[in-house]
């Protein structure tokens, strides 16, 4: 056999070695590597920011690959959630404290 094809197990037909799926059957020979692209990080980092927790999902399916730059794409999405989410808190917790001591400045001096 041909170093350069390989044979699908499902149908027995001949496909070339870098053929993700059955030319004949549509039956997938082998794992897709996930884009690392700059496009693509761009992507995934700005949805780890912006909207936190939809940034651990692709972060997980990075983590997951077996290729060390996908696994760093990964790593960083979700360093980048963590710390959206973190700031998000602290700011939400700040303006409540502040809006308490408004209120209760409001409050108080009425009285």
């Amino acid at each position: 056999m041909d170093p350069t094809q390989i044979i699908c197990p499902k149908c027995g037909a001949i496909n070339s070695v870098s053929s993700n799926f059955c030319q004949a059957c549509g039956k997938q020979l082998r794992e897709i590597p996930l884009s690392t692209s700059v496009a693509k990080q761009l992507g995934i980092y700005l949805l780890s920011f912006f909207l936190p927790p939809l940034g651990l999902m692709p972060g997980i399916k990075y983590l997951r690959v077996h290729d060390s730059k996908a696994n760093i794409v990964g790593l960083i999405a979700i360093i980048l959630t963590i710390i959206s989410i973190i700031l998000t808190f602290w700011t939400f917790s700040g303006l409540i404290n502040s809006y308490t001591k408004l209120l209760g400045s409001q409050l108080g001096g009425g009285f």
